[in-house]
């Protein structure tokens, strides 16, 4: 990582310091960075290595057909009852692989009629659980 750092910051130095004297270089420059970020994010979330969390914030009757769908689905889960501003929410935690995450939070909210508040956050690390031992 100390060597990648010291090549870089030579090559960046010498590229960006020339950048002033030519708006085109500047120009291409831009793009070309943009180019890699778009692309390498794209290529990412295709991937979808790791684990995702879902926090679902439900009422009674969601949570019904969420936990219904979610052991059809062989998924792990956790249910706390909470307190939502005008009644009472449940708490629904849900850890599953990454590349899980988008059709089982598209089957869900379907299932629930968008009636349900979805927090959606990647996990670095974990020990135990249904189905998730690591």
């Amino acid at each position: 990582g100390f060597v990648e750092c010291i090549i870089w910051g030579l090559v960046v130095s010498g590229v960006i310091s020339t950048l002033g004297d030519n708006p085109l270089r500047l120009l291409f420059y831009c793009a070309g960075y943009a180019t890699g970020l778009f692309l390498g994010s794209t290529i990412e979330g295709k991937i979808a290595l790791g684990t995702s969390n879902l926090e679902l914030f439900a009422n009674d009757e969601s949570t019904e057909k969420i936990t219904a769908y979610l052991e059809e689905t062989n998924h792990g889960y956790t249910v706390l009852p909470g307190h939502g501003s005008t009644e009472k929410m449940n708490m629904i935690f849900i850890v599953l692989p990454r590349k899980e995450m988008p059709k089982v939070l598209r089957d869900i909210r379907r299932e629930c009629d968008n009636k349900v508040f979805v927090v959606a956050s990647d996990v670095s690390k974990y020990a135990g659980g249904y189905g998730m031992v690591k």
